[in-house]
C-alpha cells in the first residue's frame, strides 16, 4: 500500500473510492493497455444488417404502435467543452506573430487549410452575425481585411472556445441562433415522443450546471408551447467515483503543490453508472454534436424508429426464448439457429441439454442495444469487428486505441474496416421479468485504456474507463445495422458547421 497522507486518504474518501480502489488503479497502469484482438471487420453478411424497404417499415410500425407504452429517454453525453471545435483556431493564435509576417504570409507558409475554410466561410458560420455586431460595438471595421479576420477569430475564441459544446451556436434560421442542445430538443420530437411527453437526459459539466440549465429553462417552455408536448430534461455528472489517477511515467501518483493527489475525468466509460441510473425501456443515445439542420430531422428520425424496432423484434424473440426455458418448452435446435442466426453467437455447443439451456440462458438474459452503422468515409475514430476473446467471437465497438497497431495484421484488420460507428444507439435496460439490469455486471474492466495527457507543460499517463459503447458494453447483446451517412453530421471541428447538414441560410 502506498504511504498516504491523511489529507490523501481525505482526498479518496471524498470521491467516495477506498485506498485499494487508488492502489488497484495503479495496478493497471503497471500492466498497460490490453489490446483487444480483432478476428475480423464486421461487414454486410458478416455481422451488419442490410433491412430493405419492407423490413424498414414493419420495423418502423413496430415501433410507433409500442411507443406510448413505452418509457423512452433520449441521452446525451453533453460534458464535452468546445475547445477541441477551435483547436486549429487556438493552434492559429499561438503560433502567429503579425510584427514578424503577414497574414497571407502565414497562411502560405503553414499551408493551414482549416484555417484558410474558416476564413473563407466567415460569414456563414451561424455565430457570424453575434461575432461581427460585438466587434462592431468595438468599433472594428472590416477594412483592413486581415486585421479584421484576426480579430473576428480572438472574438469567436473569447465567446464560444471555454464553453460547453452544446452552448455553441450550430444553426441559424434567418436569423434565429440555435444551439447543439436546442436541435437535440427539436430533433426528440420526431422520435422520442411518448404520450405527448419527450424526454431527455444531459450528462453536464457540473462547473457550468447553472449557466445550461438557466439557457434551456425558455426554451423547454417555448418548444413544449409550440408543439403541445411536455418536454422534460433531467440532467447528472460524471460522478466523481470514476475519477482516476493521474501518473508520471514510473507510475507514480502525481501530486500538485500542495501534496493533493491529482485525478482526472476517467472518460465516458464513467457514464456507465448515469446510464444505470435510468429508469426506461428504451433509451436512445446519441453525442451532442451529431445533430442537423431542422429540415433532416423526419427523416433522420425515420431511422431511430426503425432501430428501436428492431430492437423491440430482437427483445421480444429474446423474452418469448427466456420464458421457454423457464417453463420446459423450449425446443433446442430452433433456439440454437435463433441464437446464431439472429444473435450472432455460435459458441453455445455443450452437449448436455441442460447444459446447454443454461447458457442460452445467460446468453439471452442481457441489456440489449442495437447500433446504427454507415459506411467508412474515413472519419477517425472506432466501427463494427468481431473480436474473439476467452475463444469466444462476439460484436463488438472498436476504437483504434484498443488495437495493437505494432502488430501489423492486428492493424490491417482495423483498416480493412467498410462502417464507421457514429454512436447512434438504441438500448433495452430491462429483463423479461421487466426488471432494471444492473449495467455494470455487463461490462469488461479489462477494456480500460492508458494514453499520455499535458499538464501544465508536462507529460502524464492517464486512465480511462472502458468506453461507454466500447467496453462498458462489452457483454451486451449487439446488433449492427446499416444506415444512411446522412444520418451522422458530426460538428468535431467549427468547419463542419459550413457542410450541407448544417447550412440553413
Amino acid at each position: 500500500m502506498l504511504p498516504f497522507t491523511k489529507n490523501n486518504l481525505n482526498e479518496i474518501k471524498q470521491k467516495e473510492l477506498t485506498p485499494e480502489d487508488v492502489e488497484n488503479q495503479l495496478n493497471i497502469f503497471k500492466k498497460g493497455n490490453q489490446f483487444v484482438f480483432l478476428e475480423s471487420a464486421a461487414s454486410i453478411k458478416n455481422g451488419i444488417l442490410v433491412l430493405n424497404d419492407e423490413e424498414q417499415l414493419q420495423l418502423q410500425q413496430k415501433y410507433e404502435a409500442a411507443v406510448d407504452d413505452l418509457k423512452v429517454v433520449n441521452f446525451v453525453p453533453a460534458s464535452g467543452m468546445a475547445t477541441r471545435m477551435f483547436k486549429f483556431l487556438y493552434f492559429f493564435k499561438t503560433t502567429y506573430n503579425s510584427s514578424k509576417q503577414s497574414l497571407n504570409a502565414y497562411l502560405n507558409n503553414n499551408k493551414s487549410h482549416k484555417l484558410r475554410e474558416f476564413i473563407a466561410g466567415m460569414d456563414k458560420f451561424p455565430f457570424s452575425k453575434q461575432v461581427d455586431a460585438e466587434l462592431a460595438k468595438k468599433g472594428i471595421q472590416r477594412t483592413p481585411i486581415n486585421q479584421y479576420r484576426i480579430a473576428f477569430i480572438n472574438l469567436v475564441l473569447k465567446l464560444y472556445g471555454e464553453i460547453p459544446k452544446g452552448l455553441v451556436p450550430f444553426h441559424n434560421y434567418r436569423g434565429e441562433v440555435v444551439t447543439a442542445f436546442e436541435e437535440q430538443l427539436y430533433e426528440s420530437l420526431h422520435y422520442a415522443k411518448s404520450r405527448q411527453s419527450v424526454k431527455l437526459h444531459f450528462t453536464i459539466p457540473p462547473e457550468n450546471s447553472l449557466i445550461i440549465k438557466e439557457f434551456l429553462q425558455p426554451i423547454v417552455s417555448k418548444i413544449s408551447k409550440q408543439h403541445n408536448v411536455a418536454v422534460k430534461i433531467e440532467y447528472s455528472h460524471q460522478h466523481p467515483k470514476t475519477d482516476t489517477l493521474a501518473v508520471n511515467h514510473n507510475n507514480k501518483p502525481i501530486r500538485d503543490h500542495w501534496g493533493q493527489l491529482v485525478f482526472r475525468n476517467g472518460g465516458h466509460g464513467s457514464l456507465l453508472h448515469n446510464l444505470n441510473d435510468l429508469h426506461a425501456d428504451i433509451v436512445f443515445i446519441k453525442n451532442i454534436d451529431n445533430v442537423s439542420k431542422r429540415d433532416w430531422h423526419e427523416k433522420r428520425a425515420l431511422y431511430k424508429k426503425i432501430l428501436a424496432g428492431k430492437l423491440l423484434a430482437v427483445q421480444e424473440k429474446c423474452f418469448e426464448w427466456l420464458h421457454k426455458i423457464d417453463d420446459g418448452s423450449a425446443n433446442r435446435k430452433e433456439l440454437e439457429i435463433f441464437i446464431k442466426e439472429e444473435l450472432n453467437l455460435s459458441y453455445l455447443v455443450e452437449s448436455n441439454d441442460q447444459l446447454f439451456f443454461e447458457a442460452c440462458k445467460k446468453a439471452l438474459h442481457r441489456p440489449i442495444r442495437v447500433c446504427g452503422m454507415v459506411k467508412n468515409e474515413g472519419e477517425p475514430g472506432g466501427g463494427p469487428f468481431w473480436v474473439r476473446k476467452n475463444n469466444k467471437n462476439s460484436l463488438q465497438i472498436v476504437e483504434s486505441a484498443q488495437v495493437d497497431m505494432n502488430n501489423n495484421k492486428q492493424k490491417n484488420i482495423f483498416k480493412s474496416g467498410s462502417h464507421f460507428n457514429p454512436v447512434d444507439l438504441v438500448c433495452g435496460l430491462k429483463d423479461y421479468k421487466g426488471q432494471k439490469f444492473d449495467l455494470t455486471q455487463f461490462s469488461d474492466p479489462s477494456a480500460y485504456l492508458i494514453s499520455n495527457k499535458s499538464m501544465r507543460g508536462a507529460s502524464v499517463k492517464a486512465l480511462e474507463h472502458p468506453g461507454l459503447w466500447n467496453g462498458s458494453m462489452s457483454l451486451w447483446t449487439t446488433l449492427f445495422v446499416e444506415v444512411p451517412i446522412f444520418t451522422f453530421t458530426p460538428v468535431k471541428s467549427s468547419n463542419e458547421l459550413l457542410r450541407p447538414g448544417h447550412q440553413v441560410y
